[in-house]
């Protein structure tokens, strides 16, 4: 299985979370399944837009041949945590970023050495990450806001 985790994990906030209002707690776990459901549905979109080529060049988001990766990818919360995970098939983290060169021999007797470029599809980019990182800021703010006015 191959994930990233999506989370609020600065303890000083975690911490300070459990003396505030649950609707804090209820707008930041909202604004990460946001994000994280983002970061799965970006990935499954890149999947599914990728090339039809007969040859992915470096770089490139892989080919679709049966989507059974964009199938894979999905996120969920991680419990007792402020903290949500997007995972994808195991394979997945080869074609985020490559592998190193390997000789690989046949059993015809052929060998053979190669490795695999990265073709990032499943990482956000820096402005989905920024967006991300400003919907949970601003979820935040709002909340304290609110807390404050009470």
């Amino acid at each position: 299985m191959f994930s990233i985790t999506i989370a609020a994990d600065e303890k000083s906030l975690v911490r300070s979370l459990n003396y505030l209002d649950t609707d804090l707690k209820k707008r930041i776990l909202d604004a990460l399944r946001n994000s994280a459901k983002g970061v799965a549905g970006g990935a499954r979109r890149k999947l599914r837009a990728g090339k039809r080529a007969r040859k992915a060049f470096s770089e490139e988001v892989p080919q679709s041949q049966t989507g059974e990766l964009a199938r894979s990818i999905g996120y969920g919360r991680i419990k007792r945590q402020l903290a949500y995970t997007v995972t994808a098939e195991f394979y997945g983290r080869f074609l985020e970023f490559g592998t190193a060169e390997r000789f690989v021999a046949f059993k015809s007797g052929r060998a053979s050495r190669g490795s695999l470029s990265a073709r990032p599809f499943f990482l956000p980019s820096s402005g989905e990450a920024a967006a991300f990182e400003k919907a949970i800021a601003d979820a935040v703010e709002a909340s304290l806001r609110t807390f404050a006015t009470r």
